[in-house]
């Protein structure tokens, strides 16, 4: 059975994934998971489908098994490039790399392609994650019920929640759907914000990586909503003049 791509295109939000941590950390737990990918071909309509068999983070290249249906083999060989698109734990991912190398010397042929540039992660949230400029540098700090204090530093932010982006590695024991009944962080021309949080997703960085978590705000008293809204809001619009028309 050949999977059809998933309905994104209603979708008119997503990010764009660059962080070579965090793509490295999607494709392993894609991997990991053995999910069933939908791939396209350039100039192609068909839908084929395959998974990541391995992972080579020296050479920054992945392999996946061959394509089903099998007709593809010479479309692929011509294109050289393959768009890819899976679905971990509700959330539509998709993402386009070249073929390096193939191995078609079985009858079963295997694809080596090169680590994404990005990956498009479509969010299903109501509101648009919004990336922090880099010139800014907004600390977050998260304190847990048995006083344990972790330190990192904002990556994006919405009115529903933000991403914390950590130097360090982080405790294997942060995982999702924990309560963190403490988070404060100060916002420039904005204001200190205090509130319990919920932990969303985790991305362990490997051999002194940066982590990253992400997390929902859970009890955001209005005044402070409406600063977050703000800061946001002019954060996009900075963004949206830098960016070229």
């Amino acid at each position: 059975m050949t999977l059809t791509i998933p309905d994104i295109k209603h979708k008119q939000q997503y990010e764009t994934i660059s962080d070579p941590v965090q793509i490295k950390a999607f494709l392993k737990k894609i991997m990991d998971s053995r999910i069933l990918l939908s791939v396209t071909i350039p100039g192609d309509n068909d839908v084929y489908n395959s998974t990541i068999n391995s992972i080579d983070n020296d050479n920054h290249q992945i392999k996946i098994d061959q394509l089903h249906p099998k007709h593809e083999h010479t479309k692929l060989l011509q294109k050289k490039e393959l768009t890819v698109f899976a679905v971990i734990e509700d959330i539509d991912l998709s993402f386009t790399s070249a073929l390096v190398d193939v191995n078609d010397q079985s009858d079963t042929p295997c694809y080596t392609l090169s680590f994404p540039l990005n990956i498009k992660y479509y969010q299903k949230r109501s509101s648009y994650r919004v990336q922090i400029i880099r010139s800014l540098s907004i600390p977050v700090k998260l304190t847990y019920k048995s006083g344990e204090i972790i330190e990192g530093e904002l990556d994006n932010i919405s009115p529903e929640g933000m991403r914390i982006r950590f130097a360090d590695n982080l405790p294997n024991t942060m995982k999702n759907e924990i309560s963190i009944p403490k988070c404060e962080f100060e916002l420039p021309d904005d204001g200190y914000i205090l509130c319990s949080v919920e932990l969303r997703h985790v991305v362990h960085g490997e051999n002194g990586d940066v982590s990253y978590i992400g997390i929902r705000f859970q009890s955001l008293p209005p005044p402070e909503q409406r600063s977050v809204n703000r800061f946001a809001t002019s954060i996009e619009r900075k963004l949206r003049r830098r960016t070229p028309t």
